[in-house]
């Protein structure tokens, strides 16, 4: 385990007081959440990227398809 010295603003301090007699606890699930926050950012990015090249190669499949002059009417 690490130990990991935080430096509150009065202000903050006094509204984590006013929510929770746990204040180690509250940090502890507070980084976790935001942690957990930035990995699904950092997964959705990567599968924003894959899907980008999936997306290419779909559109190099059908290139010719797309330029056989359809006129987009049903």
């Amino acid at each position: 385990m690490k130990t990991l010295e935080v430096h509150l603003p009065d202000e903050i301090a006094a509204s984590l007081a006013r929510h929770t007699t746990d204040a180690e606890g509250f940090v502890l699930e507070s980084l976790q959440l935001r942690l957990k926050k930035i990995e699904g950012e950092e997964k959705l990015a990567e599968e924003y990227k894959a899907a980008a090249v999936e997306n290419e190669s779909l559109m190099a499949d059908f290139k010719y398809v797309d330029s056989e002059g359809w006129d987009n009417e049903y």
